[in-house]
């Protein structure tokens, strides 16, 4: 039987005042803004400022050579564009990073921890000699209705810490068919009831590619076109080489445009609409249903460039685990047939494998569970995993055979359901669960390259004396 999260209460007065001091974030105003202001505009926004930061890595990693990723790998700081190159994000060897798996939406989890442990104090407050990042591993949305303010905090977050906040892709974001479940960031989007008012819409209409993106879309009955895949793609990435143009509105002033949000029968929407005719309300309802269309589209552009995997000097991390085939297969690892640094540019490029291979490594790296059941068994082994259908089942002698082909030590990752504590380590192997359902931990690690073996601190992240309802069963 299912029983899904409860709404998390918000931070208290008492909580959000600790945060009198330096910082130049404002969660409290912050808090009010992405909750209880939602603005179609300020997201649409948001989610392409974090576009073009992708867009900028893969333009530069695609033109590195060997002997630059190499450099790269030593030394990101050296990197203009920031951490990200292609598939996989690269971490100084120096300073802390505090790892997150499977939030699944949980906004104010986040608030909370961000305010107990001084976190935007120490981003302030980090040198280029000690930095801090906070790392999330994948599955930060669904199975919650805050998913899209927890995204914009992290949006947030990345523009004013660029190099230090590293988000990832795990199964939900590459899943629409998660997505779009009873509590899926789809549903939550077109559930969010951003009316769309005539400010909002000129606006929106002002974006670049944005009437052309939905050519035809205001018909007579409210239907929206669907754009393929391929078209999405293209004008997504027009769209973010305008952003570097100047010509979108990030730095446009957005928290007075009159945004009207109202639940569903509500006396206020009533009030609201009472004043228009139906013909009014149906052109309200058009605009609404494109301006959110065109936001979810976004969405998908951005998670299906994100990083799948991420490398420091000691660690290796991803959502599920490692892939398994091609020059990752056990026989190749064993013979040492490349190098470190080959198979970690071959990794950084897994957009540009033909595409059965590109989507057979993404699954291996987002859907794969690690095998708890035989920790004896010393030979590495590789099965598909039938429990999801997807990705494989690795023992830790594999996981193990892979950290020493790649040069690290550790293996950090989320994606299993673990019981209490929500943390589980097998040999060089830490499992966390974020998520309430699944323990609600999250590590802090020291990347100093000058330790024998990383320090690993593990802190709460959900607060579950606050008593959330979770779902025991699902193992999505």
């Amino acid at each position: 039987m299912q029983q899904f999260a409860q709404q998390e209460p918000d931070p208290s007065p008492d909580e959000l005042s600790k945060l009198n001091g330096p910082q130049h974030i404002d969660l409290h105003a912050l808090t009010k803004e992405l909750v209880f202001n939602p603005s179609i505009v300020r997201s649409i926004n948001l989610v392409i400022y974090a576009l073009a930061r992708q867009l900028e890595a893969q333009i530069t990693t695609a033109m590195l050579s060997t002997e630059e990723f190499a450099k790269a790998l030593d030394d990101p700081s050296t990197q203009k564009t920031g951490c990200q190159h292609g598939d996989l994000e690269i971490l100084p060897s120096r300073g802390n990073a505090y790892f997150f798996s499977d939030c699944e939406g949980s906004y104010r989890s986040l608030i909370r921890f961000l305010i107990n442990n001084k976190i935007i104090e120490k981003l302030e407050l980090a040198s280029t000699t000690d930095p801090v990042h906070l790392v999330f591993l994948g599955d930060s949305i669904d199975r919650s209705v805050t998913s899209l303010p927890f995204m914009e905090l992290l949006f947030k977050l990345k523009m004013q810490f660029p190099d230090q906040i590293h988000i990832m892709s795990g199964n939900h974001e590459l899943s629409s068919a998660g997505q779009m479940s009873r509590e899926g960031f789809y549903l939550e989007i077109q559930n969010a009831k951003l009316s769309v008012g005539i400010e909002e819409w000129r606006e929106l209409r002002r974006m670049p590619f944005f009437l052309e993106y939905f050519r035809g879309a205001e018909s007579s009955d409210g239907l929206v076109w669907a754009s393929s895949a391929a078209k999405r793609a293209m004008l997504c990435q027009q769209y973010i080489r305008a952003f570097h143009n100047g010509r979108t509105m990030l730095d446009k002033e957005t928290t007075n445009l009159g945004i009207h949000i109202h639940r569903e029968g509500s006396e206020k929407e009533k009030d609201f609409s009472s004043g228009l005719s139906d013909h009014q309300v149906e052109i309200r309802n058009i605009r609404e249903k494109i301006a959110k269309t065109f936001l979810w589209d976004l969405y998908q552009v951005f998670f299906s460039g994100q990083a799948k995997t991420l490398v420091s000097n000691n660690i290796f991390a991803s959502h599920g685990l490692m892939p398994t085939t091609g020059v990752f297969d056990s026989e190749n690892l064993s013979s040492k047939k490349s190098s470190v640094t080959e198979l970690l540019l071959n990794l950084s490029r897994t957009y540009q494998l033909p595409e059965e291979e590109r989507l057979e490594r993404i699954e291996d790296i987002v859907w794969s569970d690690l095998d708890l059941t035989k920790p004896e068994d010393n030979l590495p082994r590789v099965e598909f995993n039938d429990t999801r259908d997807a990705g494989k089942i690795v023992n830790q002698a594999a996981v193990e055979q892979f950290l020493s082909a790649v040069g690290r030590k550790i293996f950090i990752r989320g994606h299993q359901i673990l019981g209490v504590g929500g943390y589980e380590m097998s040999g060089p192997i830490h499992t966390i669960q974020s998520s309430a359902r699944g323990g609600g931990s999250c590590l802090r690690v020291s990347l100093d390259a000058n330790q024998s073996a990383p320090e690993i601190e593990r802190f709460d992240f959900i607060d579950l004396s606050k008593g959330l309802v979770v779902d025991e069963d699902s193992q999505e």
